[in-house]
């Protein structure tokens, strides 16, 4: 995707923790099942340029779910993917080596970014103590952010 002023692009976006299940109908958390089958929804839909992920792995720790969410997205769209990091230092660090590793090493990553992360922040303009440390971590290593 090239950001310019005549160019519009559209995307997934999100978070949920709960879906409807499409085989049962009954509404449920979600997992990291859910993540990849949503990718390969988004890699199919030609008028989505980007995934966010929009749904979040329940069964899975903070530091799980960060590294879980990005490889799932990675793995099932060649789209870009982007998404919010909730775990530790570790998982964002995790995240990065994970893209570097898809991208074919740090250098590609640089040049061009296949994942992006959002930050958000707290009001008022404020970001909590650990999303820093992530944001020194993504900046090195390329990769775009996103803040809101």
């Amino acid at each position: 995707m090239v950001v310019e002023a005549d160019n519009v692009y559209y995307g997934t976006g999100g978070t949920a923790l709960k879906i409807m299940d499409r085989h049962t109908g009954i509404r449920r958390p979600t997992n990291a099942g859910d993540v990849a089958d949503l990718a390969i929804l988004t890699d199919a839909l030609p008028h989505i340029d980007w995934y966010c992920l929009p749904v979040y792995p329940n069964e899975l720790s903070k530091e799980e779910a960060d590294v879980a969410r990005f490889y799932n997205g990675l793995k099932y769209t060649g789209k870009h993917v982007m998404g919010g990091i909730y775990g530790s230092h570790d998982g964002a660090r995790e995240v990065i080596r994970l893209a570097q590793a898809v991208a074919g090493g740090e250098e590609n990553l640089r040049k061009k970014p296949i994942i992006s992360v959002i930050c958000s922040t707290i009001s008022p303009f404020t970001f909590e103590t650990r999303y820093v440390d992530f944001i020194f971590d993504l900046c090195e290593a390329g990769i775009p952010i996103a803040t809101s």
